[in-house]
């Protein structure tokens, strides 16, 4: 099915159909998360492959803007405007993706317990090593209990990881490879027609959980991507992002 707000569903982009043969949208619909296209030297470069470049180029570009978008507008729950969001994590491509679905507070002990709704859609993730950002695609809503204790503040997150897949070169099956990214112009199988691998990112690698969470981001794993705080500490105590936005205030 196509992912909300872009059509990925099989040859709906641009450059997708025959001849072209690009294949974002059928990456991203089928939940791959191909981010980049690395060129493996001493093999044949498709034209396919620049096409890639240039559809994940405007994809990019696209979901920035509709991202800024739709956290620049005043929100019904913000006095005011706020400016574009960026942290080094993971941003929703709408502030509306997280929802509280309730809370309780103890303020003897400065103490929240709270249900939560994560939406399955479009985040913007930085690579911790690089620092470059790049779009990725969560293919599934999660919901939670947890609490936090207003000692300092609690960063949440998930896990992240990254790597590259690569082209098979042989017409055998291959592990940690990927057939569909050799020539797709060729009615059969060819050696040495996989010009790129593929820079893959992958959310959600904890097993247990969407969701850690962890009173010093500094001392976090590198593979944390954090997206909320709950903020215990300020005057104004709220579940929040990290650019400020309230996504709901305690009281």
């Amino acid at each position: 099915m196509a992912l909300t707000p872009l059509n990925t569903d099989n040859n709906s982009f641009p450059l997708s159909d025959s001849p072209f043969l690009s294949r974002v949208s059928t990456h991203y619909n089928d939940n791959k998360n191909y981010t980049m296209l690395s060129f493996n030297p001493g093999f044949a470069l498709q034209a396919a492959e620049l096409n890639e470049i240039q559809e994940l180029f405007f994809m990019n570009l696209n979901l920035t803007q509709r991202m800024n978008a739709n956290w620049i507008k005043l929100n019904t729950t913000q006095t005011t405007p706020f400016s574009a969001p960026f942290w080094e994590g993971l941003i929703p491509l709408d502030p509306s993706y997280l929802t509280i679905n309730s809370y309780t507070y103890n303020a003897t002990s400065n103490t929240v317990n709270f249900t939560y709704t994560l939406s399955a859609g479009w985040y913007l993730y930085t690579d911790p090593t690089s620092k470059l950002s790049f779009w990725v695609y969560n293919k599934t809503a999660f919901s939670a209990s947890t609490s936090a204790i207003g000692s300092s503040l609690v960063y949440y997150g998930t896990k992240t990881a990254k790597g590259h897949i690569g082209c098979c070169q042989t017409n055998d099956s291959c592990i940690n490879q990927d057939s569909t990214l050799r020539d797709g112009s060729q009615q059969s199988y060819q050696e040495f027609t996989c010009g790129a691998s593929r820079f893959k990112v992958i959310v959600n690698t904890s097993s247990s959980s969407f969701l850690d969470s962890y009173l010093n981001l500094t001392a976090a794993p590198v593979d944390f991507s954090h997206i909320f705080i709950v903020d215990l500490v300020s005057t104004v105590k709220s579940i929040r992002y990290p650019n400020g936005y309230i996504v709901q205030e305690i009281i």
